[in-house]
């Protein structure tokens, strides 16, 4: 059995190589109740210890600390060389106090720290210190406030082991970078990742200089091990703001960069994310469109897009298929069986396909009713660039097309219409319009041309028998 063309611009688009950037560890701090903060892909869970509480988050919940007597989060020695990104939410109770520890690792002696990342002593700067040789700092200091009390923050650390670069962005905007000439940090150091402090003392005194804890709420503690672009860090800053993606965690993030970077489709939740090119926004935009959102990881319009708003039916006196069961589609008395299959929701597309159903190969016609929602029509030049990845399998045919007058004749309406060439038994078909995300499917009915299997006993007639090419709709 063969599987016909998929019906998306994405599909004539090249496959780019896997992407070589992954999220390594990911404490989502969702938990509310307990003393365990868990690491959703690392393995290596967080123990709390000190005074502390679960609380809102900037995702879902949050690790919350305040006042004097100040808890942490003890991951224990997560090892961390390379190149890395380390990107968290963070909101400060005071940025007044000098010198807190939002997440750190260099709690151990000369040889074993690694990098600290918090407030300065300057009211709203921060800093981001790593230690190349384990033991001496090199700090890299933003040269303004960047962060507010009572204000969630997106902070991004990184280092470039290729490039030599340390950088710091907050909220989605470089706020520090250099180049550091000659370091490495390739060394494994035995010091404890800690979040909310570099001390583990269960003391009152929370001390002052490099051992002070920190005041406020951390959510979604993320590691990659490799860095984020500019419009990666910049989408996931904004994320939060954008109704239908506002609770995108890192994870999340990092389903969004395979998408883009695989042209692979890619689900989360409900909405499916395919790679498209042409967007017009800026770097690391998100955008509201008719079908869902799209997000532009690039400076040249590459992105992802989330086809999200659907509403595809069988015929438009029946219910959606993105929320119905599978209509099974009759044509008696040839016996002709076929099926539409589902939507996941109605909040996603490409889950759904046609699947005819013959004893012998033959030509398949798909009749779409589609529909532009919004702007200028883009249904020509959706049809244009369905036809030219057709090749063999499809084609496009235009009204002048003797197939299309007789099928509108039982169809009337249908604005496209697509001829499966002698399509095998069981083939099958998604549909995926990721590259216009304004045009929409209202409705769709189906013809086949092969042989058509016996007639199954007590099934229900749905359908009569069409003059010359036999009809399937529902």
């Amino acid at each position: 059995m063969s599987t016909a063309k998929m019906l998306a611009l994405a599909a004539a688009l090249s496959v780019a190589p896997l992407a070589k950037g992954e999220l390594i560890h990911h404490w989502k701090l969702d938990e509310s109740s307990g003393t365990t903060a868990l690491n959703s892909i690392g393995g290596i869970n967080g123990v709390l210890g000190g005074a502390s509480a679960w609380a809102a988050g900037r995702l879902g919940n949050g690790f919350k600390t305040s006042g004097s007597t100040l808890g942490y989060v003890n991951n224990g020695n997560v090892p961390l060389t390379n190149t890395f990104s380390l990107s968290f939410w963070v909101k400060p109770e005071d940025v007044t106090l000098d010198w807190r520890n939002m997440v750190s690792k260099h709690d151990g002696p000369d040889g074993s720290r690694s990098f600290w990342v918090g407030q300065k002593d300057t009211d709203g700067y921060m800093r981001f210190g790593l230690y190349f040789n384990g033991t001496t700092e090199t700090p890299l200091d933003t040269s303004a406030a960047v962060i507010a009390s009572g204000q969630w923050s997106l902070v991004t650390a990184m280092w470039d082991e290729s490039s030599k670069v340390q950088s710091l962005y907050v909220n989605g905007q470089l706020a520090a970078s250099a180049v550091r000439s000659g370091q490495s940090f390739a060394f494994p150091r035995s010091s404890n990742l800690l979040f909310s402090t570099n001390n583990m003392n269960s003391g009152t005194v929370v001390g002052v200089g490099s051992w002070a804890r920190f005041p406020g709420t951390l959510d979604d503690v993320a590691i990659w091990n490799s860095i984020l672009t500019p419009g990666q860090i910049k989408a996931m800053a904004s994320a939060p703001a954008v109704d239908g993606i506002a609770h995108y965690h890192a994870g999340n993030f990092r389903t969004l960069f395979a998408a883009h970077d695989t042209n692979f489709a890619f689900e989360i939740g409900t909405k499916r994310w395919t790679r498209v090119t042409g967007l017009g926004g800026a770097e690391g935009s998100i955008a509201t469109v008719p079908n869902g959102h799209t997000i532009q990881f690039t400076s040249a319009g590459t992105g992802v897009a989330a086809l999200s708003r659907v509403s595809l039916t069988a015929d438009p006196t029946h219910p959606n298929l993105a929320t119905g069961g599978k209509v099974d589609i009759f044509d008696h008395p040839s016996g002709r069986i076929s099926e539409v299959d589902p939507l996941i929701s109605n909040e996603s597309i490409g889950s759904a396909n046609f699947r005819p159903f013959q004893t012998s190969p033959g030509d398949i016609y798909a009749m779409l009713w589609l529909t532009d929602l919004v702007g200028s029509d883009d249904r020509s030049l959706l049809r244009a660039e369905l036809a030219a990845v057709g090749g063999g399998t499809y084609d496009l045919l235009s009204s002048s097309d003797p197939a299309w007058a007789q099928l509108q004749a039982n169809h009337a309406g249908f604005d496209t219409l697509i001829r499966f060439n002698n399509v095998e038994i069981g083939g099958a078909f998604n549909w995926d319009f990721a590259s216009r995300t304004d045009v929409r499917i209202d409705q769709i009915a189906i013809v086949t041309t092969g042989a058509p299997v016996p007639e199954p006993s007590g099934i229900l007639v749905l359908a009569a028998v069409g003059a010359l090419l036999r009809r399937s709709r529902r």
